[in-house]
C-alpha cells in the first residue's frame, strides 16, 4: 500500500522525530504549543498487546531538528510509506520504513521562498560529528541542534571559511534540549527571531561556509538542521544546511541529479547557473573534479567542469557560469575527491535572477542508496518531474512505480553510463503512456505516490515544481532496495525419462531495506515479483535432469537424462545480490507393472477337438521407486517371446497396444486354444515386454499357461 501523509504543524520552532505513518491515509495535525516536540514511534494495532516478534533490535529514530510556524514560516511535514503494506503508527513513529521531509515556505520576502528540510538518522554506528556545507550567503547559518539523549553533551562549532577554520565555540545542550543558534561568529547564541540573521550579518561580501559540530556524548546522541540567510536587493530569504555524518558516508564522490542549467522551461524565464559550494574538512590539500554530464535526448555528453586543489581545512565557491543547458533538465554533476569519505562536502544551487532565486538540490553520496520514494502532486497548477540518472559507468535498468486512483504504473527505463532522465508525470497522463503491462495512469490523476529502484546506485529526485508561483521544491529521500523474498512456482517437478517439461519459475520481491547491502531478508515489500533481476538455471546432477532451451528466463524446461533425483538450481541477481532456490526433481523411470485385478479367469471357448484358458487382469506401471504412473492416455504396447512350449502354441498377435484410463490403469488380456487341452500336464511359458509411451519397462513379465490355468508373474 503507497500513500503519502501530511502534518502541518504550528511551532514556533521544535524538533520532530518520524518514522512510519499510517498507510491509505492523508492526516493533518497540529500542535497546540509554540515550542514543543513532535516524537513518533510504532503502534500495533492492538495497543494491549504490541507485537515485537517484527521489530528490529534497535530502532533509530527520524529526526527533523528545526520546525518553524510563525507569520512569516509555514512547514508542513510530508510521510511517505513507500512500502507495499500498510503500516500502523501515531503521533511518534519510529519504524524504519517510512521517509519524511520538511517543506518550509518563508514569506518574509516580496514572494515566497521555499526550504526542504530531509529527515536525519543519527546511528549509534555513526561518529559524534556532524558536517555541512552553506552556499554563499549574507550572515552565518542559523542551526538548529537537538539533542537525543537523556544527559547533557557539549558541543563545539567549528566553521571553515574561506582561508581557515574559525575559533571553535562550545555550547552545552541539556537532555532533550533543542537549540537555535546563531554559528560562525565569535560568541554563539540561541536566538528566537529569524530576523536577527539579516540584523546581525556583516556588511563584508557573501561568502561560503562549512560547519562542523563535535559533541562529547556517544555517537547518534544529536541532530542538526541549518538555514543560511540571503539578501537580493530589498528581497530576504534562506536556503537549507543539512548536516551529514562523515561516518554515514561510504564514497568521497558526490552526486546532484538533474540541475537547472540555462532556460529550463519548467522554471520562471531566466538563465540559471549552477554555483557549487566546497568544504574541506581535512588536515590535507583535496584534488577535486567536477564532472557535468548533460543529456540530450537519450545521448549524454560529459565534460570537465574544473578541476582544482582545495586546501586543507578550507571552502571554496564556484559559479559554473560556462556550461550549457537545454530546456528540460536533463544535467546532472558528479563531484570527485582523492580523501577519505566525509572530507569533502558540497552544497550546489543554481542562481538566476528571476523571481526563483535559487534552485536547491540535495548532495547525494555517490553510495546512498538506490531508490526513493516521493509524493508528487499536479495541484494547483504543480507539474511533477521525476529525475533520474545514472553515474555508473555502464548502463542500468531503472524501474519506476507511480500510483494514482486505483492505478499502479510500473516501468522500466533503460540510462546509458552518465544519461539524466526527464519523467513528466503531467505528461505520462496527458499523453495516456503505457507501462510495461499496458496499463495508463487515470486522466484524472492529481497526486499520488512516485518510486523508483536501480541496479547499483542510481539517483534520483522529484522535482515539483510552479512556474507562475516561482516554486522548485526538491523530494530526494533515499532508501536501499533489494532483492528478498525469493521462491520457487514448481510445475512438472516429477517427470517420464527422456520426456522433456515445463519444470517451473522463480521470482522474488524487490524490498525496502533498513540497513544497506545489495541483499536483504528483511523490510518491507516495493514490488512483487519483479522483473527487474536477472535469472540463471543449473542442474546438480546432468546425468538426471538436463536444462533443455534458454537457462537464464525466469521459467525452465528440463529433460530427463536419466532416473534419479536431484535439485535444480535457480539463481536471481540484482544489484550485486544473487539469491538461489534449489527445488528437487525427480526424474521417473518406467520399472515394472504390477497386478490391480483380475478382471475374469476361466475356460477358453474354442472349436471342437480345442481347448484353453482365458485371463483378463488389470495393471498399473510403477517406477523405479515402487510408485504408481498415474497418467490417463498413455499408449501401453507390448512385445511376446514364447520359450518353453509343451502346449505347442504360436504367436499369431505377438504385439498389443493399450491406453491407460482411471489413473493409470491398463488392460491385459491372455488367451489360447490347442489340441493337446486339456490332456497335456505341460505348460508354455511366454515372456511380456512392456512399453510405457515407447519406453521398455525394465522389467518384463513371465506368464504361465497351462491348460487349467494362467499365472503372471506368478500371481
Amino acid at each position: 500500500m503507497r500513500t503519502l501523509c501530511k502534518l502541518s504543524l504550528l511551532v514556533a520552532s521544535a524538533t520532530a522525530l518520524v518514522g512510519s505513518f499510517p498507510a491509505q491515509a492523508k492526516a493533518h495535525e497540529r500542535a497546540r504549543t509554540k515550542k514543543a516536540a513532535a516524537v513518533a514511534g510504532p503502534k500495533a494495532k492492538n495497543a494491549q498487546t504490541p507485537s515485537t516478534s517484527a521489530e528490529p533490535k534497535m530502532r533509530m529514530p527520524l529526526v527533523l531538528p528545526l520546525f518553524v510556524q510563525d507569520q512569516q514560516f509555514t512547514s508542513t511535514l510530508v510521510l511517505v510509506n513507500g512500502s507495499a503494506e500498510s503500516t500502523y503508527a501515531d503521533v511518534a513513529l519510529t519504524s524504519l520504513d517510512g521517509k519524511a521531509q520538511l517543506s518550509m515556505t518563508y514569506h518574509g520576502s516580496s514572494r515566497p521562498s521555499y526550504i526542504d528540510e530531509e529527515t536525519a538518522m543519527p546511528s549509534a554506528e555513526g561518529s559524534q560529528i556532524l558536517r555541512a556545507v552553506a552556499d554563499r550567503a549574507a550572515g552565518p547559518p542559523i542551526v538548529a541542534v537537538t539533542s537525543l539523549t537523556g544527559v547533557p553533551q557539549h558541543l563545539v562549532i567549528e566553521c571553515f571559511l574561506g582561508t581557515g577554520v574559525s575559533s571553535p565555540m562550545t555550547v552545552e545542550l541539556a537532555a532533550g534540549q533543542t537549540i537555535v543558534a546563531q554559528s560562525c561568529e565569535n560568541q554563539t547564541f540561541q536566538v528566537s527571531d529569524f530576523g536577527a540573521a539579516w540584523t546581525d550579518a556583516r556588511g563584508g561580501p557573501d561568502r561560503a561556509v562549512g560547519v562542523s559540530l563535535t559533541s562529547d556524548a556517544t555517537p547518534g546522541s544529536f541532530a542538526a538542521f541549518g538555514l543560511a540567510p540571503h539578501k537580493k536587493g530589498n528581497d530576504r530569504y534562506f536556503s537549507a544546511v543539512n548536516f551529514t555524518d562523515p561516518e554515514m558516508i561510504s564514497s568521497p564522490n558526490t552526486i546532484f541529479s538533474g540541475v537547472p542549467v540555462g532556460s529550463p522551461s519548467l522554471l520562471p524565464e531566466g538563465k540559471y547557473i549552477p554555483q557549487i559550494a566546497l568544504t574541506n574538512f581535512s588536515p590535507r590539500a583535496l584534488r577535486v573534479r567536477i564532472q557535468y554530464a548533460q543529456t540530450t535526448g537519450d545521448s549524454p555528453t560529459v565534460e570537465n567542469a574544473k578541476d582544482l586543489t582545495l586546501p586543507a581545512s578550507s571552502t571554496k565557491q564556484l559559479n559554473l557560469d560556462n556550461l550549457h543547458g537545454g530546456a528540460g533538465l536533463q544535467n546532472s554533476f558528479v563531484i570527485d575527491a582523492d580523501g577519505a569519505p566525509g572530507d569533502l562536502m558540497a552544497k550546489l544551487v543554481s542562481t538566476s535572477e528571476s523571481a526563483l532565486h535559487d534552485v536547491e538540490i540535495f548532495a547525494k553520496d555517490e553510495k546512498s542508496g538506490n531508490g526513493g520514494s516521493h509524493p508528487w502532486s499536479l495541484e494547483q497548477g504543480n507539474d511533477a518531474t521525476l529525475l533520474l540518472f545514472n553515474s555508473a559507468p555502464e548502463s542500468q535498468a531503472f524501474t519506476v512505480l507511480i500510483s494514482g486512483g486505483d492505478v499502479f504504473w510500473e516501468k522500466t527505463y533503460e540510462l546509458a553510463s552518465m544519461q539524466t532522465q526527464h519523467i513528466s508525470i503531467r505528461n505520462l497522463i496527458l499523453e495516456r503512456v503505457q507501462d510495461d503491462k499496458g496499463k495508463t495512469l487515470p486522466e484524472d490523476s492529481q497526486s499520488g505516490l512516485v518510486e523508483w529502484f536501480s541496479g547499483a546506485n542510481g539517483k534520483g529526485r522529484l522535482l515539483e515544481s510552479n512556474k507562475e508561483s516561482a516554486m522548485a521544491r526538491n523530494f530526494s529521500c533515499t532508501g536501499y532496495y533489494c532483492l528478498c523474498n525469493p521462491q520457487f512456482l514448481p510445475g512438472a517437478t516429477s517427470f517420464l525419462i527422456s520426456s522433456t517439461v515445463g519444470f517451473g519459475s522463480d521470482e522474488a520481491d524487490i524490498c525496502q531495506s533498513p540497513v544497506p547491502g545489495p541483499c536483504c531478508n528483511k523490510g518491507s515489500v516495493a514490488q512483487h515479483n519483479t522483473s527487474s533481476a536477472s535469472h540463471s538455471w543449473s542442474s546438480n546432477n546432468t546425468s538426471i535432469i538436463q536444462i533443455s532451451g534458454s537457462s537464464t528466463g525466469s521459467s525452465v524446461n528440463t529433460y530427463g537424462a536419466g532416473g534419479g533425483n536431484t535439485n535444480v538450481e535457480g539463481d536471481m541477481t540484482y544489484s550485486g545480490c544473487t539469491v538461489s532456490i534449489a527445488p528437487p526433481g525427480t526424474v521417473r523411470v518406467p520399472y515394472s507393472t504390477r497386478l490391480v485385478s483380475t478382471a475374469w479367469s476361466r475356460p477358453m471357448s474354442c472349436q471342437a477337438g480345442y481347448a484353453g484358458w482365458d485371463r483378463g487382469i488389470y495393471e498399473k506401471v510403477v517406477d523405479q521407486f515402487g510408485q504408481d504412473f498415474t497418467f490417463d492416455g498413455v499408449s501401453m504396447t507390448e512385445s511376446l517371446s514364447i520359450g518353453r512350449n509343451d502346449l505347442g502354441l504360436t504367436c499369431d498377435n505377438c504385439s498389443g497396444q493399450e491406453n491407460t484410463y482411471g489413473g493409470g490403469t491398463f488392460d491385459d488380456r491372455f488367451s489360447y486354444c490347442t489340441n493337446l487341452c486339456p490332456a497335456s500336464t505341460g505348460e508354455t511359458d511366454v515372456t511380456q515386454v512392456l512399453f510405457y509411451n515407447g519406453i521398455p519397462l525394465h522389467n518384463t513379465n513371465l506368464v504361465v499357461e497351462k491348460c487349467s490355468s494362467i499365472t503372471w508373474n506368478s500371481q
